[in-house]
């Protein structure tokens, strides 16, 4: 906003103006003070060792014994494959549930409506 802008504006508008250009100053000031990222890495890294390891582990095995079952019962050359498949997938929904219950240590994953 130019000079000759702001100065056409009633005192109520110019106070406005003010005080908008005062929060984004505050805004702007505060936004880069957030904590170190080697915190959020540490983190990150948290969350994500415990989807990789428990997804990767636990797909394997429940999709494996899924996949020997169904197979075993007949279900033809592509069956023990899908079930499998479906099992594996399914456990890692319930590994994003585990990872979402998990208190870790000084914070906690939380899905918030908006």
């Amino acid at each position: 906003m130019t000079d000759a802008e702001y100065w056409s504006l009633d005192s109520n508008a110019q106070a406005f103006v003010q005080k908008m250009q005062a929060q984004r100053a505050k805004e702007e000031k505060t936004s880069w003070q957030v904590p170190p990222f080697t915190t959020h890495a540490q983190k990150l890294l948290s969350v994500w060792w415990l989807m990789a390891w428990r997804g990767t582990v636990g797909g394997a095995v429940f999709g494996f014994l899924a996949g020997v079952i169904v197979g075993f019962l007949g279900t033809g050359p592509n069956g023990g494959t899908t079930a499998g498949l479906v099992v594996g997938l399914a456990w890692n929904l319930a590994v994003i549930q585990m990872a979402l219950d998990k208190k870790y240590r000084g914070f906690r994953l939380a899905m918030i409506e908006n």
